[in-house]
């Protein structure tokens, strides 16, 4: 399990708040975690849900994305108010 905790130390509350992680090279996202989570298959260039991204081979055709491809993760926190706090998460398995 990866997780990044978030907190607001201000006196106002925060909107859209974006949290972004990149997934290290010895990672992989889980399957289930993957399919609930906005991903980068591009070094965090694009998002979106994983089977709605593709892969460039080698030879220049495209793939559907696979879980093993992610290489950032994205949330949007959509409030947090003053003093809040939270965390985000994914499983994910160290190959």
């Amino acid at each position: 399990l990866f997780s990044t905790d978030y907190a607001n130390t201000g006196n106002q509350r925060v909107d859209n708040f974006v949290v972004t992680n990149p997934v290290p090279s010895a990672v992989r996202v889980e399957d289930a975690s993957a399919a609930q989570l906005q991903v980068s298959v591009d070094a965090g260039k694009t998002y979106g849900p994983l089977t709605s991204l593709s892969v460039k081979s080698a030879d220049g055709s495209a793939r559907p994305a696979r879980a093993e491809d992610i290489t950032h993760i994205r949330w949007t926190v959509p409030a947090i108010a003053p003093g809040g706090r939270g965390k985000v998460e994914y499983h994910a398995i160290v190959r």
